[in-house]
Order: C-alpha cells, then sequence, then structure tokens
C-alpha cells in the first residue's frame, strides 16, 4: 500500500494548482485530499521514536510561530493546515524514503510524468489561445499566453518542477540506480521541452549549477563538462532568440528578476528583525513595505509586493530561522552521503539525498505557494538520509499498521 501511495504522490506533485471544491469556495489539491484520507494512519504509523522526535520538533516550530504571529486569528487558519496536511505530508514522506519500494515507486512516478507531460505542455505552449489546465483558486495565478504552466499556480513552478526532474534522471543515468526511471534521448526531449516553454529563468539560473554539481559528483572530467557547457550555450542561445527575446525586450524579464530580488533582500531583513520566532504562520505578507523601499532603490519605480519570493526565506520569515537551520543541515547531512556513495551506489538513498538537494536548491528561488507538497520534500528526504546513514532498519509500512488500508498490498 505504502508503494502505491508513493507513485500516486509522485504523480500528484505536478498538480497543486488542480482543485476539488469541499465547502463554500474553499478547494483542496487532490494531493491535499490524499493526506486527509491517509492522516489516521500516518498518525498511527508515526508513532515510532525517530519519527516521533521528527514529528514533535515540527510540531513545536509552529505552534511557537503561531503563538508569537502578529496576528493569531490569521495564524490560526495555517496552524490547522499544517497540522492536518503539511506535518502529516513530511511525515508521510519519512516513511517512504525509509522503505526502498516505495522509494523506488515515488522517483518512477515524478519523472514520468514529467515526461508525459512535454507533449502537454508544447502544445499548451503553440495554442493560440489560452488553455488553462488550474482552477484551484487557492493557487492559481493567470499567466500570460505563451508561457506554459500546465497543472501548476505559475510556469515558474513548472519550470521548478522539471529541473527537478531532469537533475534526478540524469543522476540516476550515471549512477544506474533505477533502471525503471527514464533515462532514453526521447524522454530528456520531452522534459527539456517541458521546461522551455515555461520560459522561466529558472532553466538559466537554477538548472546549470545543478547540472554542475552532478556532472562532477559522478565524475565527469572537465574536458567533458567543456563540451556538455558548449552544447548548453547553443541550446540557452536558441532558447533566448526564439522565446525569451519577447520576455527581456517587454522588461518583463528584468522586473521579475529586481522584484524577485527585492522579495528576498526584504525577507532577510525581517528574518534579521524577528529572528527566533518570526513574523507568524501566514505572515510573510507582512514584508511588502520592505520590499517596496529595496524595490525602489534598485529600480526607482514604486511597486507592491506582498509575500517573499523563496520559499526558503519566507519560510523563515515566517516561522523564525530554525526551519533554515534543519534545512542546511540536512543539506550537508545528503551531500556528504553523495560524495560517500557516489563511487559504490547501494539502495536508494543517494537518490533521496540528490532530490533534497535539488529541492533545497529550487526552493531558494521559488516562491512557496501553500500546497506546493515538493517544496517540503527536502526537510523529510534529509531527515531519511540521515536516519538511513545511522544503519537502523526499521521499515514499517501503513498498511500493516491500520485497518484504514489493510489488506491491500
Amino acid at each position: 500500500m505504502l508503494r502505491r501511495v508513493a507513485g500516486i504522490s509522485g504523480f500528484l506533485q505536478w498538480a497543486p494548482a488542480v482543485g476539488v471544491t469541499v465547502y463554500g469556495d474553499k478547494m483542496l489539491s487532490p494531493y491535499e485530499l490524499l493526506i486527509l484520507l491517509l492522516l489516521p494512519a500516518i498518525v498511527l504509523t508515526s508513532f515510532e521514536f525517530r519519527r516521533l522526535a521528527f514529528w514533535v520538533i515540527a510540531m513545536g516550530i509552529s505552534t511557537m510561530s503561531y503563538l508569537n504571529s502578529l496576528n493569531r486569528s490569521t495564524s490560526a487558519i495555517y496552524l490547522q493546515y499544517y497540522l492536518l496536511v503539511i506535518i502529516p505530508h513530511m511525515m508521510l514522506f519519512v516513511q517512504i524514503f525509509e522503505n526502498d519500494e516505495a522509494t523506488r515507486a515515488f522517483f518512477i512516478s515524478f519523472v514520468k510524468t514529467g515526461v508525459w507531460l512535454g507533449p502537454l505542455a508544447v502544445l499548451q505552449f503553440i495554442s493560440p489561445i489560452q488553455i488553462t489546465l488550474a482552477n484551484n483558486t487557492n493557487y492559481f495565478i493567470v499567466s500570460a499566453l505563451h508561457r506554459t504552466a500546465l497543472f501548476t499556480p505559475e510556469a515558474s513552478i513548472l519550470a521548478a518542477l522539471y529541473v527537478i526532474a531532469i537533475s534526478l534522471a540524469i543522476y540516476n543515468s550515471y549512477t544506474r540506480i533505477e533502471p525503471r526511471i527514464p533515462s532514453d534521448f526521447t524522454s530528456y526531449v520531452s522534459m527539456v521541452a517541458g521546461l522551455a516553454t515555461t520560459v522561466s529563468t529558472s532553466m538559466v539560473i537554477v538548472l546549470p549549477p545543478l547540472l554542475l554539481f552532478i556532472f562532477r559528483l559522478c565524475g565527469v572530467p572537465w574536458k567533458a563538462l567543456l563540451r556538455y557547457a558548449v552544447v548548453g550555450s547553443v541550446v540557452l542561445a536558441v532558447f533566448y532568440f526564439v522565446g525569451y527575446e519577447s520576455r527581456v525586450s517587454g522588461g518583463d524579464s528584468s522586473s521579475s528578476s529586481l522584484l524577485r530580488l527585492a522579495s528576498v533582500l526584504g525577507g532577510m531583513y525581517v528574518i534579521l528583525q524577528h529572528s527566533i520566532t518570526g513574523l507568524g504562520l501566514g505572515m510573510n505578507k507582512n514584508v511588502e513595505d520592505a520590499v517596496k523601499v529595496i524595490y525602489f532603490a534598485l529600480s526607482h519605480t514604486i511597486i507592491k509586493k506582498s509575500g517573499i519570493d523563496s520559499f526558503q526565506i519566507g519560510l523563515m520569515a515566517e516561522m523564525g530561522v530554525l526551519p533554515g537551520v534543519f534545512s542546511i543541515a540536512f543539506v550537508v547531512v545528503c551531500y556528504k552521503t553523495l560524495k560517500k556513495r557516489v563511487s559504490s551506489i547501494q539502495g536508494v538513498t543517494a537518490l533521496i539525498a540528490m532530490l533534497a538537494i535539488c529541492v533545497s536548491f529550487v526552493s531558494m528561488l521559488t516562491s512557496g505557494y501553500r500546497g506546493l507538497a515538493y517544496c517540503w520534500l527536502s526537510l523529510p528526504a534529509g531527515y531519511a538520509v540521515y536516519l538511513r546513514n545511522r544503519g537502523k532498519s526499521d521499515l514499517p509500512v501503513l498498511d500493516s499498521a491500520v485497518p484504514l488500508v489493510a489488506g491491500d498490498g
């Protein structure tokens, strides 16, 4: 059962802006509904010492942030969401990443979904009329014509998912940890096409450093890297002249980048002022004044911006520095694991570690819209790598613990 849940989760990471009306005008994504359905099972199977420690820390940080919030009435809504969706989601993935077969099912489903969506992304991009596939009013942002978003809130979110999927596929191609993860030329073309149709700066800013890290980690010599860089430069040049030039000439790209930088700097200023507890859950919109001042200093233009265009910075602005400290600690653990195991890979620990690093890096530069489950994957993935490195094998599955999912395996 856990393996099936993991496969479904990998598929649903790509559809956060698809919503189902629950009551009134409130919508939940299919992934959130899945978590709520499995909530009793997740809670019962989390009563194991190592998982319980992670659970208590996450609940403690969230509750402390709520108690010190600028507005408890607003933060209470978010605390409820954390306790019912976010934290159970993390606990579910601690269990998934402790189980080899479930982990493999997640990675196969996640990368294959990216491959399958490639042609649909191209179709949405070249369509002369707007093809809107998202309907979740909680997260959906109307994007411009000829920028692909598919089932995500906006194009940059889809780009982030593709960057992670491509990075994982390339790393797996070198290490051959899981042969069922797509690695053929057609699959890469499909994913690169999906990424290109987002016309996102993530393709230029985020993917190249990740690929350099992966290639060097896998022992690719510098001469080969130079050849890859030449080919990549040609691809990026074609991408620029065909799809990206209009964004640059119209000022959309530069203003977007400056606004992203201003929001991050504004968030860092807030973190310094409220380093331990943060502003409170859901309160990172209160950086608006700081962002306005910083953006004016950079562009001499006044603009309003609520929220922070970085999941990691936004998380620390809301909840204090502790989540950031844990993220950095887990990234260090994952990096050391990759360096240690790259020559002799055993199991899927290295894939989990690579996922944690990719998600951490991407989410530094990607907005953390609530409901985007992939933004939270770095924490349970890093924790699972830590548990695996301790060498204590305790790999129970959901259907062995609770009647809710019993009899299906």
